[in-house]
């Protein structure tokens, strides 16, 4: 495995080659505390079984998913069933799953490539992080270059770091129009509704008839969900209330009109998760859920309604993003 490091006067991050994930990242703040909001899984640096997926070995961070998806799909609800549709041979994509070539163009700015198998759409990725000068910020930078005219979903996947305490991290979406639970098998107990819908996260439907507000996490207990928040605006923000600090992340809503909430709050069980994993992914998407290309590109229920969840790339045009991870202290 290798790494490289990134030092600015407002913080150090570190890049590593699997996956081009990005963590950990400390960022320094003008009262001086140094923050470090990504996650690292807590097996990432122990022996794991051979058939552990390659992004799992080392899970940690952010990083791109080209194509988005990890789904099982025969457990989906009736609705969401496409005909011989089929999960991705590799969750969140070839890229996820394997080495970068790492280049540091100077100290405050790293620039990641990886080559896709000759038989793959695409061709390429390019990844640029780069330090924000003055302060405690990273923007980052992903181009998709497409061998193929073709129609794939995408998500970036950045990891934030839970608290302990219940309910001490609040979610601020900038807007939402809807919110959407998750049509299938979650891979752990749900809190709630499999296939609802609604248009506020302060009131989600539970599984137990009430309903959840799903905008302070950590939950209490032990569960594992997933909630597809559509009609976003390019922010969303984080506030650790008893840590007095907030995450801000910003994107490009006409690329990524969704965002995938993953609250993974220790309700995995197999191995490695092992009922320890405790970690929230906001994810900007052009997807359906997390249930792969057959599904997102196809004509599933979102799509029925007008949300993009595929996007269209074209053979020799590149395909550019942007967006940033910042650190702001809070009262």
């Amino acid at each position: 495995m290798n790494n490289l490091s990134i030092d600015w006067s407002h913080g150090r991050a570190s890049v590593q080659s699997l996956g081009a994930m990005l963590a950990p990242v400390d960022f320094a703040l003008p009262d001086g505390r140094s923050i470090s909001p990504l996650h690292t899984a807590p097996w990432a640096f122990e022996a794991l079984c051979e058939n552990t997926p390659a992004i799992l070995q080392a899970l940690r961070g952010e990083w791109p998913c080209v194509p988005f998806g990890a789904a099982d799909v025969s457990t989906l609800s009736s609705r969401w069933r496409l005909l011989d549709a089929q999960a991705e041979p590799e969750p969140h994509g070839y890229a996820a799953n394997s080495h970068w070539q790492l280049q540091r163009i100077n100290n405050e700015a790293v620039k990641t490539t990886i080559q896709y198998p000759e038989h793959h759409a695409i061709q390429s990725l390019e990844r640029l992080i780069q330090a924000t000068p003055g302060k405690a910020e990273l923007a980052l930078e992903l181009t998709v270059n497409s061998r193929l005219d073709t129609r794939i979903p995408i998500g970036l996947h950045p990891v934030f770091k839970l608290p302990e305490q219940p309910e001490t991290l609040q979610l601020i979406p900038d807007h939402v129009d809807q919110v959407w639970t998750y049509p299938g098998d979650t891979g752990g107990p749900t809190l709630f509704m499999p296939d609802a819908q609604c248009n506020t996260l302060s009131a989600v439907p539970g599984v137990k008839g009430s309903n959840i507000n799903a905008t302070c996490l950590p939950f209490k207990g032990s569960s594992e969900d997933l909630l597809l928040l559509t009609g976003t605006n390019g922010r969303f923000d984080l506030l650790h209330r008893s840590e007095r600090y907030r995450v801000v992340l910003r994107w490009d809503a006409e690329h990524f009109p969704s965002v995938l909430l993953w609250i993974s709050n220790k309700g995995r069980q197999d191995k490695p998760w092992s009922g320890r994993h405790l970690a929230l992914g906001v994810e900007p998407v052009c997807a359906a859920f997390d249930l792969g290309t057959d599904i997102s590109a196809g004509d599933n229920p979102l799509a029925q309604q007008g949300i993009k969840t595929a996007l269209a790339l074209r053979a020799c045009h590149p395909w550019t993003t942007r967006y940033s991870i910042a650190v702001e202290s809070a009262v």
